[in-house]
């Protein structure tokens, strides 16, 4: 759990970004529940970071969820 002060919140306006978003979560949670490398944990923590993902980001999330077998 993250705790966020509500001025450093900004409003997510982009319509692809509001799409894309919950995808990614439970993507990333899915995986989560995995027995997962180190290197696999870090890079988790980053993309949950993110309000959308990058191609690169997009491609490594598809890696892992291969590497650990999670259905897409």
């Amino acid at each position: 759990t993250i705790m966020v002060k509500p001025e450093n919140l900004n409003r997510i306006d982009s319509p692809d970004v509001v799409q894309q978003l919950p995808a990614t979560v439970s993507r990333i949670k899915r995986l989560q529940q995995c027995n997962l490398d180190r290197g696999a944990i870090a890079v988790l923590e980053v993309l949950g970071r993110q309000t959308y993902l990058t191609n690169l980001e997009e491609k490594l999330l598809a890696f892992l969820e291969r590497e650990y077998g999670i259905d897409c």
